[in-house]
């Protein structure tokens, strides 16, 4: 079992992440993401990433890993299989192609699909992945967020490049709004804690074509609570599973 510090200097993590002193002021806010969410597992997995995040057990989450595949665990897949047409899918932070790759592996019907990817390398991984498919596809080099503007992005770090002050790279941000045109059926977003913005930069696709989204919440302490509250709006059914060996690959799933 890692205590609070053993997991703060294991995984180079800020110990703002996790988020210790809000809790007891936002009870009401937790019990509303408890309300929303859709199914027993759901809500126990949230309430094990509270827990951790008061109490500083990190033990707690291995309770709750997934064997599922991350970003289409099996209800999801259900959901998107039911909609029996060429799914449109948009990857925020397409890395390496983990989300096509898993998609494919699942038979999912994949009509066109959109890839944001702002670090050259990564976008090399993926392009050499979609020559080797028969799929309609773009990789296009641009961050995902709110509004068009220039940021400086620490590139390289494959899985963990990021938009950085301190970065050597210049990344234009834009809004999915902005660039993209017709029905979406699916999003993605894993944009190391640009995930709010994003979602803000596509609200007209959202009221429009209720995609499906897979949206990971863990790059930034607020977005366990907030963005669950913010996409209530939009969607009836929730769902979030903990991914990853040790338990912080985070993911909200939303669909109606």
């Amino acid at each position: 079992v890692l205590n609070i510090q053993q997991a703060i200097n294991r995984f180079d993590l800020n110990f703002e992440y996790f988020y210790m002193g809000k809790f007891d002021k936002e009870r009401g806010e937790l019990a509303s993401v408890i309300n929303l969410l859709s199914d027993e597992k759901s809500k126990e997995i949230f309430q094990a990433h509270v827990d951790f995040r008061v109490h500083g057990n990190i033990d707690i989450l291995h309770r709750y890993l997934t064997q599922e595949d991350q970003y289409v665990p099996d209800f999801f897949v259900d959901h998107l299989c039911s909609l029996e047409i060429p799914l449109t899918v948009i990857d925020c932070g397409a890395c390496y192609g983990d989300l096509l790759n898993s998609v494919l592996q699942k038979s999912i019907n994949i009509g066109e699909y959109i890839a944001f990817e702002p670090d050259r390398k990564n976008r090399e991984v993926l392009a050499n992945m979609l020559r080797k498919s028969e799929i309609n596809s773009i990789i296009i080099p641009l961050g995902v967020g709110d509004k068009e503007v220039d940021l400086k992005f620490a590139s390289g770090e494959g899985m963990a490049s990021h938009f950085d002050e301190n970065g050597t790279d210049i990344i234009k941000i834009v809004s999915l709004d902005s660039i993209l045109f017709g029905d979406v059926h699916l999003i993605k977003m894993d944009i190391e804690g640009f995930e709010q913005e994003a979602l803000w930069g596509a609200t007209q696709i959202i009221e429009k074509s209720k995609p499906a989204l897979a949206i990971s919440l863990y790059h930034k302490p607020d977005d366990i609570i907030t963005l669950p509250l913010y996409l209530a709006q939009y969607y009836s059914k929730f769902y979030i599973r903990q991914h990853g060996r040790y338990g912080f690959d985070l993911v909200l799933y939303c669909f109606n």
